[in-house]
């Protein structure tokens, strides 16, 4: 029979790449997606006026009024969501998704794990910025799109990635 400390103790799964299942990480991409409808949903408003008072100038209850006297409630306010709520999906669900795979990436690898000023785990980093780059390369180009429909302005597909190699280092 096993000591009682061994019976409480709960089983823990390896934490390698084999043992992180499809389901695991559907969980991890899906909640990224939720994670991303809901700041549009609730930020774009904001973001709007936001751009258009750095664009145009004057204060924010101004800038809304005029979104708002401009192209209604909704679409006024919501203008440029399209990209956002694609991209913002995918952009957030490349964040969760690439944080977990990369973690579990470095912890399958062998690497020591550090717990930087005692605290902060080198494991926990790395994923955080292998979550930074995915969420960069899908942030870019919405990024883009979004602001130039905020502003109703033209666009070049190639002028889509200009700023990128930026978002990337930031994100990291």
């Amino acid at each position: 029979m096993a000591p009682p400390e061994e019976a409480a103790a709960p089983k823990r799964r390896a934490s390698t790449l084999a043992s992180h299942d499809l389901v695991d990480t559907g969980i991890t991409f899906a909640s990224g997606a939720a994670y991303g409808l809901t700041t549009v949903a609730v930020g774009q408003p904001f973001d709007t006026v936001k751009t258009v008072v750095q664009s145009r100038g004057g204060g924010s209850v101004e800038a809304a009024r005029r979104v708002v006297a401009e192209s209604g409630l909704l679409r006024g306010l919501y203008r440029g969501s399209v990209p956002l709520v694609v991209g913002g999906t995918f952009m957030r669900s490349a964040q969760f998704g690439c944080n977990d795979l990369g973690r579990d990436a470095i912890r399958a690898s062998g690497a020591p794990r550090v717990k930087l000023f005692g605290v902060v785990d080198s494991h926990v980093v790395f994923g955080g910025m292998c979550g930074g780059l995915g969420r960069a390369i899908v942030e870019g180009p919405t990024e883009f799109f979004k602001i130039r429909q905020q502003l109703a302005s033209g666009w070049a597909a190639r002028d889509a990635l200009s700023g990128l190699g930026v978002t990337m280092f930031r994100n990291t």
